[in-house]
């Protein structure tokens, strides 16, 4: 069967070949690329916010401030290797999608956070640049600590093209948690966005990353991972969240941040248009995996679109 498969593939190249140079349209196929592994981040924080320079609210803001190696996903980092092995000789992989397009998806975690703008912010560097990205809200933040800008500036995404998935309601790590409080805090969650949008939520991102496979058998969404951690959670500095971007940036990549801090608005701001101007089409998560041919299933992470790498355990 192998030798049947080889010599179907080389007659379609032949063929391929032959129409090509009769037509002077032939096109080359872009190489895959490896995909590096990720370090998913597993632990909380507690940010303070304030109204102005002299009134303070404490509000709890979970944010990531370690980096190991996902110990809920059986010991497995994000990334992983891609491979070129569903692709044909046209151009496309055999799912349908294409393998020539330089396509990206930047993911921002834990708000809607509108304290000095910093989701707005975003916002409006991807309308700014006609561009789009993934918001993975935390319900918490939508109706309890910015009830109002919070759910406006969800719109004012979802108005320009992005996508807006769950990341539970209170950031609570899944791996630890029974069965009666995942469903709670995914239901919860998912509530808190359909309810500021009317869009049902597709997606999912689970704190920390973690997402077991006990977890994921009760979650009835696709869970999305990363293979691009910038690290924003840990630096809070804005050039060297632009610099691991630039650097680690390759079709189909899922990049991690944060819409919680201003250095990471900061770094939006500066990487979006850079991206665009090195080629990139910045999509959401959903985008990106119809692009690249790959379809999101339930029960199933994914950390990036290109490697289809599928964690089960």
């Amino acid at each position: 069967m192998r030798g049947k498969k080889k010599l179907m593939s080389l007659l379609l190249i032949s063929v391929l070949g032959i129409t090509a140079a009769l037509s002077g349209c032939g096109k080359s196929e872009q190489d895959v690329a490896a995909t590096p592994s990720a370090n998913p981040s597993t632990e909380a924080t507690t940010q303070t916010a304030a109204t102005d320079d002299s009134h303070m609210i404490t509000v709890t803001v979970p944010s990531p401030d370690g980096a190991t190696t996902a110990a809920g996903n059986g010991g497995q980092t994000g990334g992983g290797e891609s491979s070129s092995a569903e692709s044909s000789e046209a151009g496309t992989t055999a799912a349908g999608g294409q393998t020539d397009v330089k396509a990206i998806a930047l993911t921002f975690d834990d708000g809607p956070y509108t304290y000095k703008n910093v989701t707005n912010r975003i916002v409006d560097a991807l309308e700014k640049n006609n561009a789009k990205a993934t918001f993975f809200v935390v319900g918490q933040a939508v109706n309890e600590w910015f009830p109002t800008d919070g759910p406006e500036v969800m719109k004012k995404a979802v108005s320009i093209g992005c996508e807006i998935g769950t990341h539970t309601y209170s950031h609570e790590n899944l791996n630890t948690s029974s069965s009666d409080v995942i469903k709670e805090q995914v239901e919860k969650g998912c509530k808190a966005i359909e309810d500021v949008t009317g869009q049902k939520v597709t997606l999912m991102r689970p704190p920390y990353g973690n997402a077991k496979q006990s977890v994921m058998d009760q979650v009835d969404l696709p869970m999305i991972q990363w293979d691009i951690d910038t690290l924003d959670w840990d630096t809070k500095d804005a050039d060297n969240t632009v610099k691991v971007i630039l650097e680690q940036a390759k079709p189909g990549s899922i990049i991690l941040m944060h819409d919680i801090y201003g250095a990471s608005a900061e770094a939006a701001e500066r990487v979006i248009p850079e991206l665009i101007k090195q080629g990139y089409q910045l999509v959401t998560v959903s985008e990106l995996f119809e692009i690249y041919g790959k379809e999101l299933e339930p029960h199933h992470q994914y950390y990036d679109a290109r490697g289809d790498r599928d964690i089960e355990s």
